[in-house]
């Protein structure tokens, strides 16, 4: 039984979109003598890994929900998507690209979880010190949970999965639990496109953790379909610190149309690569594959193209990893 057949059936069907506080009540039957864990500070980073490289001017902050959409963070948004988009194509040396470049890079050795058929996610090799002392957060896992199993039997690790299209046991395998809710998109609406016009229920991630009290996160996957646009909103309204304490994001980015509906979707990813940016996470690998040909065929949103993001047929899903240095202090060194 998953969490969400615990709600009467009027009341599944009757949300399209609920707060993150009402929401965790709702399914987990949190007592009222438990309500005061929703009105906790949220979690500060355990520690700031040098100097803060999200973009200031004077008063205004690129990491804050009040400043994300000034004129000065609209611009420093289309930058970074001007950095990753360069580093994107130095990865795959895409033409044009400068082999040198490509050869002075720092990166981690890679691994991939599960090695499923269904989607690349590859992470850096990076175990805990001790066996069974990580966290990992999945979402958008369908039928397809080989990732899940391998990261939290390779590396003992504690795993959350989601997905609010699918239904699987709360226990879906030894030490990863799930739970049958969404991350939030720019439109909630997606979710009732997908799902024969019923809403789903859905949660923002960075809330998700401050519910589950976890101080780090150390795998954080994502592929979802259109959530990879909403991240940057939910972290700079609940928690602008939240990647500070995740150790490794690997997530699957949609280029086409279909998914970057509008010129908000481009500064929402935009505002990703700065947080990223901020908390020191570094793209790591760059897998570029094709999508659904029917996604395809919608081509790519011109602001991007004209931002110098790669983006053309066979290479619109793209799967990235973002990680910093080994917290155990190891160096990344040259890995080929």
């Amino acid at each position: 039984m998953t969490v969400a057949s615990w709600i009467p059936q009027a009341q599944r069907i009757s949300l399209p979109y609920v707060a993150s506080g009402a929401l965790i009540l709702l399914l987990f039957g949190v007592a009222s003598n438990h309500l005061s864990r929703f009105s906790d500070a949220l979690p500060q980073p355990r520690e700031l890994r040098g100097e803060s490289t999200i973009v200031r001017f004077s008063d205004i902050n690129c990491s804050w929900a009040s400043d994300a959409r000034s004129p000065a963070c609209r611009k420093a948004a289309k930058e970074a998507i001007r950095r990753a988009g360069h580093r994107i194509r130095v990865l795959n040396r895409l033409e044009g690209t400068d082999e040198e470049e490509y050869q002075n890079l720092s990166l981690c050795k890679l691994t991939e979880p599960g090695e499923s058929t269904w989607s690349v996610h590859k992470i850096c090799d990076y175990p805990p010190q001790q066996h069974g002392e990580c966290t990992f957060y999945s979402f958008g896992i369908s039928t397809e949970y080989a990732f899940d199993r391998d990261l939290a039997t390779r590396w003992g690790c504690s795993g959350y999965a989601f997905d609010p299209s699918t239904d699987h046991r709360s226990t879906l395998t030894d030490r990863v639990l799930f739970f049958q809710i969404g991350a939030t998109t720019l439109s909630e609406s997606q979710s009732e496109k997908y799902n024969w016009g019923k809403p789903w229920f859905v949660s923002s991630v960075p809330e998700i953790q401050k519910f589950f009290k976890h101080d780090q996160i150390d795998v954080l996957k994502m592929d979802c379909e259109g959530c990879e646009y909403a991240l940057a909103r939910d972290v700079a309204e609940h928690n602008p610190s939240f990647f500070h304490n995740v150790r490794q994001f690997t997530i699957e980015i949609h280029i086409s149309k279909v998914w970057i509906k509008d010129s908000e979707h481009v500064h929402n990813l935009g505002l990703l690569f700065l947080q990223l940016e901020d908390a020191g996470l570094e793209l790591m690998d760059a897998d570029l594959e094709p999508c659904w040909t029917g996604h395809e065929a919608a081509g790519c949103d011109e602001e991007m193209v004209e931002l110098g993001f790669p983006c053309k047929q066979l290479i619109m899903c793209q799967n990235y990893i973002f990680a910093r240095k080994d917290e155990r202090g190891t160096k990344w060194g040259k890995i080929r």
